[in-house]
């Protein structure tokens, strides 16, 4: 049974035949034998080829139309990224054009190299492929990380090898993965920026919550571990490694917001205004930290105040959209409904594609007591995010306070198959429920 400890075997590619003659079938990917930590083949004319497991970055499958006398099939091929070039494993099968099975040789390709180089991103989206094509440098960063957390989690049994070869995870362990997030260039322009991060409860195999790009090795270490403390809930003990991250680095942005966001959590809201005016300080581009103490306040109820420094951090940035929305959210909560709506067009104009600026907009109209309006606002909410359960509830209570009691009915329904324990939707519905044989028929 192959595993992920023969994928770590450093020793040199075989060169002579003799030495992978035994190899069984669970060795055989496509053309390519897997031995001494190598996938490799003989070379057309003489001599062998292959690449090191190690050195795999990206899997994904790929398919590819073909036209022939008796009609159109699909061929399949895994493509296999490694640090310097590409392979490909072609399968011997075709499928019609109607399935995205992938047939059974290259499915299980697929899904036996998961457990044996788990180091490696799975799965194609055009966001890797411009990831890999122009910042190809942060890809291998996250592939050498993911690695390395590979093998001391095998060492520190945070990873358990099954009978079947396949891998279990401690909950505290996690792998960083490449995501994407927006941010102005010089000229104001939107552009797309990529970044490591790390999800909670990941597995070997998983993409995995968003994570500053790498700091100096040695405050990034307490910041690490402060980050897998915060993500199981142990605000307490986070803090003490934060802490330790700025008394290394006063100037680590990251350290200082994490640090921000576990007093939140904890209630020390007095803590966390104190420590955002430090951070505000120290810190050569504080709009960040002027949200994160207008946020403190905001939940000090301190909200002219939290208007205040939303203000200052426009002014650094007039157009940034995540300014724009929190600055909406406590206009809202003041009643002053005309300047949150403001607020929140401007932040659409820059993103539109955000659901929660939606979401806002429209909670900000029902309150208002506008709720044509708020219900067209929770339906664009839904148009970017079909899965928003907030926009289904948001819409709900609109109907339900015109009196369209079926109607919210539906749409209370909606958000709690998104979300099950979603108790004020429970509370709604059930209230909808008693007033519905009075409302208006559809």
């Amino acid at each position: 049974m192959l595993t992920v400890q023969d994928s770590l075997i450093d020793l040199p590619m075989p060169k002579d035949e003799k030495e992978w003659a035994f190899a069984e079938k669970d060795r055989n990917f496509a053309d390519y034998v897997f031995a001494n930590g190598w996938f490799f083949k003989t070379k057309l004319l003489r001599g062998m080829e292959g690449f090191k497991a190690v050195e795999i970055c990206w899997i994904y499958p790929k398919k590819v139309k073909q036209s022939s006398v008796v009609g159109t099939f699909v061929l399949w091929s895994i493509i296999v990224e490694t640090k310097n070039k590409p392979f490909v494993l072609h399968s011997e099968k075709s499928t019609n054009t109607k399935t995205e099975l992938m047939p059974a040789d290259a499915d299980f390709w697929y899904r036996k190299l998961q457990s044996l180089v788990p180091w490696a991103l799975f799965g194609f989206s055009e966001y890797l492929k411009e990831c890999w094509t122009s910042h190809k440098s942060l890809f291998l960063s996250v592939q050498n990380r993911r690695l390395a957390l590979i093998r001391s989690g095998l060492k520190e049994n945070q990873i358990i090898i099954q009978p079947d070869g396949s891998l279990s995870v401690s909950q505290s362990f996690h792998l960083p993965t490449i995501g994407t997030k927006f941010e102005r260039d010089q000229r104001g322009k939107m552009q797309r920026v990529y970044y490591e991060f790390v999800e909670q409860k990941s597995t070997p195999d998983q993409n995995v919550h968003p994570q500053t790009p790498a700091a100096p090795a040695e405050e990034e270490g307490e910041r690490n571990k402060g980050d897998d403390l915060r993500i199981s809930g142990k605000y307490e003990e986070a803090i003490i490694h934060y802490d330790k991250a700025i008394e290394i680095n006063p100037h680590y942005a990251a350290a200082w917001e994490f640090k921000i966001e576990c007093l939140r959590n904890l209630g020390r809201l007095q803590e966390a205004l104190q420590c955002s005016n430090k951070a505000i300080e120290i810190n050569p581009n504080p709009w960040e930290f002027l949200c994160y103490k207008g946020q403190c306040l905001h939940d000090l109820s301190q909200l002219d105040e939290a208007i205040e420094c939303y203000d200052k951090a426009l002014q650094i940035d007039s157009k940034n959209f995540l300014v724009l929305h929190i600055k909406g959210i406590s206009l809202s909560s003041l009643g002053r409904f005309e300047e949150a709506i403001r607020c929140y067009d401007k932040a659409i104009e820059q993103c539109p594609i955000v659901s929660s600026f939606w979401d806002s907009k429209g909670i900000a109209f029902h309150n208002w007591g506008r709720f044509k309006e708020a219900i067209k606002c929770f339906e664009k909410a839904l148009q970017q995010n079909g899965r928003d359960e907030k926009a289904y509830f948001g819409k709900a209570v609109a109907l339900h306070n015109m009196g369209k009691f079926k109607e919210a009915v539906d749409c209370y329904n909606k958000a709690l198959e998104l979300k099950p324990q979603y108790q004020d939707a429970v509370t709604g519905r059930l209230r909808a429920i008693e007033r519905a044989p009075y409302g208006k028929p559809l």
